[in-house]
């Protein structure tokens, strides 16, 4: 299975990958400070955790379902305001205590000497920080429910669990009923997913709609073994569902399925962190710099109009003061034209008259010839640093 034929919306979370991440995170983050809190950029839906270890700064990035340790850093917002602000002011410089799962459910709870982090990783998705005592402090998201309510001052409660914790579960026969699929039969009693069970069925070779009490104890004999085991950095184990939905697992048992050479931490880095959260800063920040690279233009044609405007304004100021300057010789020059069309003088012949240096007309070497197409009359004006052409 090549992780590129894998998107974001294909995956679902289970309880059994919080149950690696537990003992991931634990081996990497506890003993480590906390030492910034922020929204991801372009990606508000994320939280960015920065904690300092022993061993290296690691980034931690929760939200939409997901809690992964990533190698991408990426961009947090500028302006950290709001709920990070206020739990990173709190949590700055603590010491993480433990980590670990609550009720075999899709939450994690950081310990602190003061205070508790809770994710609840669910579809959902909320974060809540609380006292020792559970209660809110702040929380992501504002949350009212028939049987518990999260929001600040509010004590805090875990949903309830509706099924038996694995590592807990005590087999008693009188509470299956045979005649019904296996599945359906175990995930009514225990909490894990149907893909879990499936997945398992498949391996032992169980035809899941006939099967005998003996075969019912072998799949929940092997549920507890793995939700038991210490997991270590495996690869990962992708089972597709009857909903055509991949569920990731720790590697721990496959003869049939291919696997990811990636633990569930980087598959999930690499789906969620660098191609969905860098991929939408990145396609952000390209319409940002569109969208700047437009504006500098807009600037940049001003500023050149504005320069070609400052320089007609010269031009025509100096136009305007040579013709001031010259009034008298051009107004003879034209009265010389007027002369010559009252007596139906051809405009040739009055140019030829212009044109002759030998008239007795003065400075007729400020003029240039008469447009005729045009019927104007065009000069020539001598500036002490240019010649500027000027139309009558």
């Amino acid at each position: 299975m090549q992780t590129d034929v894998l998107r974001k919306e294909d995956i679902i979370i289970n309880n059994l990958d919080i149950c690696f991440f537990e003992t991931f995170l634990k081996a990497r983050l506890i003993g480590g400070y906390v030492q910034k809190i922020q929204m991801v950029d372009y990606a508000e839906q994320y939280l960015k955790i920065k904690i300092n270890t022993k061993e290296k700064n690691e980034i931690l990035i929760v939200g939409n379902g997901i809690c992964v340790l990533t190698k991408y850093n990426p961009p947090a917002k500028i302006q950290n305001k709001g709920f990070s602000k206020t739990i990173g002011d709190i949590l700055e410089n603590k010491k993480i205590l433990d980590i670990r799962q609550i009720n075999m459910e899709k939450i994690l709870l950081f310990e602190f000497s003061d205070f508790y982090l809770i994710l609840e990783l669910f579809s959902h998705n909320n974060i809540i920080l609380t006292n020792k005592e559970y209660v809110v402090i702040d929380c992501l998201k504002k949350e009212v429910w028939k049987d518990r309510t999260i929001r600040p001052k509010q004590k805090y409660k875990f949903p309830d669990a509706d099924f038996i914790n694995p590592n807990n579960y005590v087999f008693d026969k009188d509470r299956f009923n045979m005649k019904n699929n296996i599945v359906s039969n175990i995930v009514k009693e225990i909490n894990v997913s149907p893909g879990f069970v499936e997945s398992l069925i498949e391996e032992t070779n169980i035809d899941k709609t006939k099967y005998s009490e003996k075969d019912l104890k072998k799949v929940i004999s092997e549920i507890k073994k793995i939700f038991n085991c210490e997991f270590s950095e495996t690869n990962t184990y992708l089972y597709k569902n009857t909903k055509n939905k991949f569920e990731l697992f720790p590697v721990l048992f496959t003869k049939k399925q291919e696997c990811v050479d990636l633990n569930i931490n980087y598959l999930l880095d690499l789906l969620f962190v660098k191609d969905v959260i860098l991929s939408k800063a990145n396609i952000e920040k390209e319409i940002k710099n569109k969208e700047i690279r437009k504006v500098q233009d807009i600037i940049s044609g001003q500023e050149k109009k504005m320069v070609q405007f400052e320089k007609k304004v010269v031009e025509e100021k100096i136009k305007g003061d040579l013709i001031y300057e010259n009034y008298n010789k051009i107004e003879c020059i034209l009265q010389t034209i007027n002369k010559g069309l009252n007596k139906k003088m051809k405009l040739e012949d009055i140019e030829k008259i212009l044109l002759n240096k030998k008239m007795d007309i003065t400075d007729l070497n400020i003029f240039k010839k008469i447009d005729k197409k045009n019927k104007r009359v065009i000069f020539t004006l001598h500036h002490p640093q240019q010649v500027v052409s000027h139309q009558q």
